[in-house]
């Protein structure tokens, strides 16, 4: 007489259960770099918005600054607002560096290695981390 197996043997529910933490880690791990992707796209069109204020500045005064030495203020400075920011926002250099044509706005991520977000007067954004002691930037998005 053959009795019937019931059940799984301790070996296969491990490997069940090795698997499944394995896919559980990867997703984890996937699932927090679509949120700071969310994050940072959110971030950028924030700066986008903050140029937009900037290009009606200077459409109305002939100048990205106020003075020499001042830049007008920004109407988004923190992201998000409402809790602990993650990311601030200013501009990337001070006024006495930079020609009235020209201005760079940084936001910079309150944890080191997600780096900082950069747009240019010109349009272009990057997206700028540590890598090996040097900041490593690329093009955005």
């Amino acid at each position: 007489m053959h009795l019937a197996r019931q059940g799984f043997t301790l070996l296969e529910m491990v490997v069940v259960l090795t698997v499944v933490a394995i896919i559980t880690s990867l997703a984890v791990q996937e699932y927090r770099a679509s949120l700071h992707q969310a994050e940072r796209a959110a971030v950028a069109a924030l700066l986008q918005e903050n140029a937009a204020v900037l290009e009606r500045f200077y459409s109305e005064r002939g100048s990205y600054k106020l003075s020499a030495t001042q830049w007008p203020a920004l109407p988004y400075v923190y992201y998000p607002a409402s809790t602990q920011p993650s990311y601030t926002l200013a501009f990337g250099s001070t006024p006495r560096n930079t020609d009235p044509d020209y201005y760079v706005l940084r936001a910079t991520a309150s944890t080191p290695e997600e780096g900082y977000i950069e747009l240019l007067s010109t349009g272009i954004m990057r997206h700028c981390v540590p890598e090996g002691g040097t900041w490593q930037c690329r093009v955005w998005p």
